[in-house]
């Protein structure tokens, strides 16, 4: 498989996760209208996790069709995930240590934090001096992964009989 078709895939599972999750909105409905906070970290997570690798992957293969050479492309895209991980993650890991005692899952947020700072690592390194198509793929295919995750997440607390609106009610 070239890098082209491994984006363009990648690209189509990013729109139906970001499409889905208006399946999750509306299966996570409250009856007060109100999320809570794990929810809201959730969906703000799924939403980033498809929409980043998706805006990414579609610069790349726009790069790659204005023939520009596949070195830089991957450098450039590189780049410019690892600016984007430098912003948003360290923002989303406060949002999640910010949770209630309760919400917080450690194990859960160590392992994301760990594979997160080794993936921008691995994203630096290629666009410093590697200049390849798999460490790009591979930061594209973690995040893309965070994303389905999340939408897992949301969907099994929507339906699951321990939800937040049963806790509401009781």
């Amino acid at each position: 498989m070239n890098p082209g078709d491994v984006l363009s895939l990648l690209v189509e599972v990013c729109v139906a996760i970001a499409g889905f999750s208006g399946i999750v909105i509306v299966l996570g409905r409250r009856q007060s209208g109100e999320w809570t906070p794990v929810e809201r970290l959730r969906l703000g997570g799924l939403l980033n996790a498809s929409v980043a690798p998706m805006g990414i992957a579609g610069l790349a293969l726009i790069l790659l069709a204005s023939e520009v050479p596949p070195e830089t492309v991957w450098r450039v895209c590189s780049s410019i995930y690892a600016l984007l991980y430098a912003i948003f993650f360290p923002r989303g890991m406060r949002r999640a240590a910010s949770l209630e005692s309760e919400d917080l899952n450690r194990v859960q947020m160590f392992t994301v934090g760990v594979s997160g700072g080794v993936v921008a690592l691995l994203l630096i390194a290629n666009a410093i001096s590697i200049a390849s198509f798999w460490p790009l793929a591979t930061g594209l295919a973690y995040h893309t992964a965070l994303a389905l995750f999340n939408f897992y997440g949301l969907l099994q607390h929507a339906v699951s009989e321990g939800g937040a609106a049963d806790r509401q009610r009781r």
